[in-house]
């Protein structure tokens, strides 16, 4: 019971950071895959799908010649496709984000060829924001302060085709030192790669091909990369105006305005469901996405996060071992045992009222889920909208 609690726990602080809700693309709203809910009830969406880290919902994937690096575990296409002229903008709704995971914003896109693995998908980069010098605040703190929205745009001269429009967060408050003086995965977790990948069409008359990379490759990022293995916590190594996202340059293209009208898009093209099953739908995400919003607040409220300039932190070298807290382990996807890193977690906020009896309410709402998971499922087999 206490791990199916954890579990819960820890796919509501998850999805509370690290999960896409929703995207804009060219005037047009689709709605991101919800790891949650949608694999359940087999909705369509634009987003391509994936399996789940040791059970965990949009967990990070931290090795960067892991497969899941391009787009996610055991990637599966996506069933829609969202449409767009070259050089319409692209607004990227997260569900939240932790102030004190500091870490880079970007976004690439690659032709893709029906069939065709996002492993051998030529990607180029069209947005990436890091750590701003003037403003002194990462990429993610500049998330929160736009509502967790990073807006971009697409290539203006770019061919027409259908994309796989990859974006990405890269949390690096989980790389730490380690007894050689240099940077680790700690505790089995390291850089964390929070990835999304969307298929889009964009229409339009360029026919610039900008070379791209494919993930993972040592050209698209190594694991031993400046920017991959920054240390925040040890500003005297790793100066934070230092800092430079990973991967190859932005495109330097054109990205001029979209010519003619925005496509139309039908509700069917969106993944809708029938009514009233998707009112139904909707209520239900609301709710369980409101829950994972308020751990996301309730985090935030707990850390005053880390300043440029701050000292480092002590920390004293963590033992060697197979993926237990303080370990060091460069192969998360096969040694580190998520849960009871995570129960580690947890058992450190119950130290403190005040995040245990937030957590104990959690747990006791959170428990409710897959109960009331399943009878959506089985409303929406009722009304025709699912299929069994």
């Amino acid at each position: 019971m206490r791990a199916t609690t954890i579990s819960l726990l820890f796919a509501g602080a998850v999805s509370a950071h690290s999960a896409v809700w929703n995207i804009t693309i060219d005037g047009t709203v689709y709605p991101a895959r919800d790891a949650r809910i949608d694999p359940f009830v087999k909705a369509k969406r634009i987003e391509w799908g994936f399996d789940n880290a040791q059970n965990f919902t949009w967990a990070a994937v931290t090795n960067v010649t892991d497969k899941g690096i391009a787009c996610g575990i055991n990637a599966q296409p996506p069933a829609l496709t969202a449409k767009a002229r070259a050089g319409a903008k692209v607004t990227v709704q997260w569900s939240g984000v932790i102030k004190g995971h500091q870490g880079p914003y970007m976004t690439y896109l690659g032709e893709y060829k029906p069939g065709q693995s996002p492993n051998d998908v030529a990607f180029f980069k069209i947005d990436e924001v890091g750590y701003d010098k003037e403003k002194k605040i990462w990429a993610n703190e500049k998330l929160i302060q736009s509502g967790t929205r990073e807006t971009f745009q697409i290539p203006s001269d770019i061919k027409p085709g259908v994309y796989v429009m990859r974006t990405e967060l890269l949390s690096l408050h989980g790389n730490m030192w380690n007894k050689d003086n240099d940077v680790e995965p700690f505790g089995g977790r390291g850089p964390q790669f929070y990835t999304h990948c969307f298929n889009v069409d964009i229409s339009g008359s360029g026919n610039a091909e900008p070379k791209g990379v494919k993930f993972p490759s040592p050209e698209a990022m190594k694991q031993d990369d400046y920017g991959v293995k920054f240390n925040v916590f040890d500003q005297q190594k790793f100066p934070w105006p230092s800092y430079t996202p990973p991967g190859p340059p932005k495109y330097n293209g054109k990205y001029a305005e979209p010519v003619g009208p925005a496509p139309v898009v039908t509700p069917k093209e969106l993944g809708a469901f029938s009514e009233p099953f998707e009112s139904k739908y909707q209520a239900f995400k609301r709710y369980w996405d409101h829950d994972a919003r308020s751990t996301n607040d309730f985090v935030n409220s707990l850390s005053p996060g880390t300043k440029e300039g701050d000292k480092p932190r002590p920390m004293a070298p963590p033992k060697a071992g197979s993926g237990s807290p303080g370990a060091y382990d460069k192969d998360t996807s096969k040694d580190f045992n998520l849960t009871a890193n995570t129960e580690g977690i947890f058992k450190a906020f119950e130290k403190d009222p005040k995040s245990a009896d937030f957590f104990k309410k959690q747990g006791a709402e959170r428990r409710k889920f897959p109960e009331e998971l399943e009878a959506l499922r089985q409303e929406g087999i009722k009304l025709g909208a699912v299929t069994p």
